[in-house]
C-alpha cells in the first residue's frame, strides 16, 4: 500500500499532500488512519502514510529536508489538526459547504477557517 501512496502522492511533493489536492481514495484513507489514532485504536492503525505526509509538510514549512526534530506530543497535535483539514475537505467534496483550503504556509497551524454554503 505504501509504495502506491508514495508514487501517487509523496513523489509529487508537498503540495500533493494538502487535503484539497489528494485523490478521494487517499483523502479517505488518511482520514481513517487519523481517526484510529485519535480514538486510540493504535493497534489497528498504520501510521506510515499519515506520518509521511506530516513529515513532508513540516520539512517544507521549516525549509529543511532532513532531519527534523519533533516531540511525540507535537505529533499528536499535528495529527488532530491534519485530521480536521481532511474532514473539511471531505465535507466540501460531498456537500454544498465549502471552505478555504489550507496552503503549505498555513497547514498544521491553528488557523481560522472560512466556511460558506454554495
Amino acid at each position: 500500500m505504501f509504495d502506491t501512496f508514495k508514487s501517487e502522492v509523496l513523489d509529487r511533493g508537498p503540495e500533493a499532500c494538502l487535503p484539497n489536492n489528494l485523490p478521494d481514495k487517499w483523502l479517505l484513507y488518511l482520514g481513517e488512519q487519523a481517526e484510529k489514532i485519535i480514538l486510540d485504536q493504535s493497534e489497528d492503525a498504520s501510521m506510515t502514510e499519515l506520518m509521511s505526509v506530516i513529515v513532508i509538510i513540516l520539512s517544507e514549512k521549516r525549509g529543511c529536508q532532513n532531519p527534523i526534530s519533533i516531540n511525540i506530543e507535537e505529533i499528536f497535535k499535528l495529527i488532530h489538526i491534519y485530521a480536521a483539514e481532511l474532514a473539511l475537505e471531505v465535507v466540501s467534496r460531498k456537500s454544498s459547504q465549502k471552505y478555504e483550503p489550507a496552503t503549505l504556509a498555513n497547514i498544521l497551524d491553528n488557523r481560522d477557517v472560512k466556511v460558506w454554503t454554495e
